[in-house]
């Protein structure tokens, strides 16, 4: 049991780890592994069906189990119809159908990568009944074997099948939008639709194809080991397309809603205003947790503009928590500190005494040989000449001064003596003379008081004469 269920166990907590945008619901991945489990029951059904109907196609023996013991083109067109038809074609058909009745209205599936998860829970859980059925009839070697081939090799179907139907869900919603653009009169040419019907019918026969071919090379193993070497092959590639795939998806996995807006935008630029401000009635076709994301404008941190049609990866949509208590801190006693070990002091040890070299005496400088002094040799006299009298210069002849000679006085009239003139009394007043104890001046004023004596100008005389 254990070695049935232990990879199918190990792959889906890979794929659940692997979706880092919004965990899916566990109820709702419970109950698609277990309807992986239920799907084994109509497949054997359907299978036993097929087998003998195609045994009585091809050999006319209508029996559940038919041997053939020559390898020829009937065998191989035989074993082709059975194990593309058949088995693989049975199988992923009720996983898809399944896991397509379950999630195609679900609230849920709102990611890309949420294609991926679903496909891979009801792909391993049909995986892992169908390899506790096989151990328990093939013993314990049977199962090991299969823990590195089929388990594998379903978890790559449902892989391919899920990116397949990321797709479908993603075409389907930007349809659902490009028609109600065209119902509200916000585009003019009508609806073509993004291929919605192609990646649905691809997420059935690209991997029922690859189961097929699966199926094919083990049943001929037993022949050639041709057939060894094409599912080694087949293996390597499952393994690279599995894993790779959900890396990639899981890198750049965002919400469908986005993925819609872009396909719309691809198609029609000029309708990224109306798609900032669409009514409720208009997303109607999308998941209830995107709808709320769109009536604000700003799903989750990215504004919905048309200069960014296309949007990071958001982060996952979480309830609020509720706020928490407060917590106060206890009161502590309060501890002292403790008295710091402090280390003993310890005696001072002076220095010990320098060993110095013993002081040398002092050797003086000796005397300078030097050269007796010379005696200094005075200049000689100069040989100057004998200083000449000094001879005067001779006098002047000069002629002798003659007496200067007074010029005559030229014969002219005799000149008079000025006679000045005398003041005349005023009319009618009587002249006053000048006594000698008491002079005064003509028209002055008394030397000792008294009244000054004015003499007036004569009436007749011209006032403009000035008397000398």
């Amino acid at each position: 049991m254990v070695i049935g269920l232990l990879p199918a166990a190990l792959l889906l907590f890979y794929i659940y780890k692997m979706d880092r945008i919004e965990k899916e619901p566990k109820g709702l991945l419970i109950g698609l592994f277990f309807l992986g489990v239920g799907a084994t029951i109509p497949t054997i059904i359907v299978e036993v069906l097929l087998s003998i109907l195609n045994n009585g196609i091809f050999f006319g023996s209508f029996t559940n189990d038919y041997e053939y013991l020559a390898v020829d083109g009937r065998v191989y067109l035989y074993e082709f119809v059975n194990n593309f038809f058949g088995i693989a074609l049975v199988e992923e058909g009720f996983k898809w159908l399944f896991m397509f009745l379950l999630t195609r209205k679900n609230k849920n599936f709102n990611c890309l990568f949420d294609g991926v998860v679903y496909a891979a829970f009801v792909s391993l859980g049909f995986a892992a009944a169908e390899n506790v059925m096989y151990v328990f009839t093939g013993g314990l070697v049977t199962g090991m074997l299969r823990m590195i081939t089929a388990v594998p090799a379903h978890c790559a179907f449902s892989v391919v099948m899920g990116y397949f139907y990321g797709k479908w869900f993603i075409s389907r919603n930007a349809g659902a939008l490009e028609k109600n653009l065209y119902q509200n009169r916000v585009i003019v040419t009508a609806p073509r639709g993004f291929g919605a019907g192609k990646y649905l019918l691809l997420s059935l026969i690209v991997p029922m194809a690859i189961h097929g071919f699966y199926d094919f090379c083990c049943t001929f193993t037993s022949y050639s080991w041709v057939y060894w070497f094409l599912l080694f092959l087949l293996l390597i590639f499952l393994y690279i397309v599995c894993f790779r795939t959900v890396y990639v998806l899981s890198k750049k996995d965002a919400y469908i809603t986005y993925l819609c807006m872009e396909k719309v935008l691809e198609r029609y630029p000029d309708t990224a205003g109306y798609l900032c401000r669409m009514p409720e009635h208009i997303v109607f076709f999308m998941p209830q947790v995107i709808q709320a994301s769109i009536m604000n404008r700003e799903p989750h941190g990215v504004k919905i503009t048309a200069n960014n049609m296309y949007y990071a990866h958001p982060l996952p949509v979480t309830k609020p928590k509720p706020a928490p208590q407060p917590v106060y801190p206890q009161p502590q006693p309060m501890q002292y500190a403790q008295p710091v070990n402090r280390p003993q002091p310890q005696p001072m040890q002076y220095a010990q005494p320098v060993n110095r070299p013993q002081a040398q005496p002092i050797q003086y400088a000796q005397p300078v040989n030097r050269p007796p002094a010379q005696p200094v040799k005075y200049a000689q006299p100069m040989n100057r000449p004998q200083a000449q009298p000094v001879q005067y210069a001779q006098p002047m002849n000069r002629p002798p001064a003659q007496p200067m000679q007074y010029t005559q006085p030229m014969n002219g009239a005799q000149s008079q003596p000025m006679q000045y003139a005398q003041p005349g009394p005023a009319a009618g007043q009587a002249p006053y003379t000048t006594q000698p104890g008491n002079l005064e001046p003509v028209g002055g004023y008394r030397r000792l008081g008294g009244t000054p004596t004015v003499s007036l100008p004569d009436q007749n005389q011209n006032p403009y004469h000035t008397q000398q």
